[in-house]
């Protein structure tokens, strides 16, 4: 009996043996197979390589050139393309002419201090010939050149029609009526300045549908009251003027108040009133309103023109 069990056991322990092997074997393969991928690519991670095949195009998403944001350096270069580009076709073959690239388009939008960056020119930058700025609409009045040093390239190039040199003409703002709606917009916008309206209604106007009722409460410090009728409880104990009052208050507080409201409530917390009569000074009082909404105390932000956007970002948006 002791001589049949001797082989049976040894039988199992010959199938054990040989199944170890075989899962030693199958670890040391994958083993080899892991290091094969990591020298590879050391830094690849397998749930990387999953995404990037189940949607291969999201990692194809360049940016549109019109509207991209270039640092100073790949600006000067663009503007070297554009000299290179164009200068020999008007300027001719063999002329050394610097290509000149004038700054155009509405005041007060930043034409100066993109001239001042490119040509590396600050008020605290001393030796450099700078153009002026300011926050008021209008400042350039005249045309201005400055030679342009292109940084990207080797300052020691020679002058040819192939490289020339870049001039920088800063120009006068300029309007383009067609493209904007009214006055009042460009007003608002920082376009036309302040002390040049003749109206300051309809700015205000604007800035009150603009910006919520109760920023401007919380802003100033006021209380904008309608003016149709008195205020709410002057007659407590008429019944019908109280209904009257309340359903008059619930219209006032669906609707956008009016400039002449907004104006009337500024003025009187202020202080604004004329010499003569003591009537709310409109002129004094929208030129504060207006100076804050160009300089963006009073923050209003839009998407722009093209975009549209979803009842729910609109709520949102009229809710802060």
């Amino acid at each position: 009996r002791g001589r049949g069990e001797a082989p049976g056991e040894e039988a199992q322990e010959g199938n054990a043996e040989e199944q170890e092997g075989e899962d030693e074997g199958d670890t040391r393969n994958a083993d080899e197979g892991q290091q094969a991928a990591e020298k590879q690519d050391p830094g690849a991670d397998p749930d990387d390589e999953q995404i990037a095949e189940e949607d291969p195009e999201d990692s194809q998403d360049p940016e549109d050139p019109d509207i991209a944001i270039l640092t100073k350096a790949e600006l000067l270069g663009k503007l070297g393309h554009l000299a290179r580009e164009h200068h020999r076709q008007f300027a001719g073959p063999s002329s050394t002419r610097p290509a000149t690239i004038g700054m155009v388009g509405f005041p007060n939008v930043g034409k100066s201090s993109v001239i001042n960056v490119l040509v590396g020119a600050s008020k605290f930058v001393h030796g450099n010939v700078r153009v002026a700025v300011g926050a008021t609409p209008g400042k350039t009045k005249h045309f201005q050149t400055l030679m342009l040093q292109d940084e990207a390239e080797n300052p020691t190039d020679e002058v040819t029609a192939e490289q020339p040199a870049l001039q920088l003409c800063d120009c006068p703002g300029l309007v383009f009526p067609s493209f904007v709606s009214s006055t009042a917009e460009m007003i608002c916008a920082g376009v036309l300045q302040v002390n040049t309206m003749r109206d300051p209604i309809a700015p205000v106007a604007l800035i009150a549908r603009r910006i919520p009722r109760h920023v401007l409460e919380s802003t100033y410090t006021i209380q904008i009251h309608s003016d149709e009728g008195a205020p709410v409880g002057t007659e407590a104990g008429n019944v019908s003027t109280l209904q009257t009052e309340e359903e008059r208050r619930a219209e006032f507080e669906d609707r956008f108040p009016t400039a002449q409201e907004l104006l009337k409530a500024y003025c009187e917390a202020r202080g604004f009133l004329t010499a003569g009569g003591g009537v709310a000074d409109v002129n004094r009082g929208a030129r504060d309103i207006i100076l804050a909404y160009t300089s963006g105390k009073l923050l209003y932000c839009h998407p722009p023109p093209s975009e549209e956007i979803s009842e729910r970002e609109r709520r949102l948006f009229e809710a802060t």
